[in-house]
């Protein structure tokens, strides 16, 4: 088995069935805005070579989060990979509400025994920040309106 973190993957879907025929793929998305503050705090300013203002560097975030997420929904629908029995897909928040029935799926999904997840349930917890898009902030509105399909299609209300 082999499994990656990187949202460059949404991208390669038709490569990596090409090269792994076998493959599946579990896609795990979660709240955009959050997603946009966890990159941006770890990586604004990373890269000197790059010399972005904070809400530029937000609204890239933001237009790269949404294009993973409409593309990986592309590539499924494209390669029937949910009705292949390939494609697996929940939220983080649903891991974070429920791990125990989740990583049961994944397991069964993965053809492993359940038991090989074998980390304290109790710890795992969601690390998102609520994003109000009433509040007035005008940085925030635009950040979300660059993802708000990809929200919408996920099913985020704001």
């Amino acid at each position: 088995m082999f499994f990656t973190k990187s949202a460059m993957i949404s991208f390669m879907i038709p490569n990596i069935l090409e090269i792994f025929p076998d493959a599946r793929f579990i896609h795990i998305y979660r709240f955009g805005p959050s997603v946009v503050d966890s990159y941006f705090s770890k990586n604004f300013g990373k890269y000197s070579r790059y010399k972005f203002e904070a809400q530029e560097y937000r609204l890239l975030c933001a237009r790269y989060w949404n294009d993973c997420i409409l593309e990986i929904e592309r590539q499924s629908r494209a390669l029937s990979l949910a009705a292949s029995g390939i494609f697996m897909e929940f939220s983080y928040e649903q891991l974070c509400d429920r791990p125990k029935p989740i990583l049961e799926a994944m397991a069964s999904f993965l053809e492993v025994e359940s038991g090989v997840f074998s980390f304290d349930l109790a710890k795992i917890s969601s690390r998102n920040r609520e994003a109000n898009a009433g509040s007035g902030d005008l940085a925030l509105r635009i950040t979300l309106a660059a993802m708000s399909s990809g929200l919408e299609l996920k099913g985020y209300a704001l």
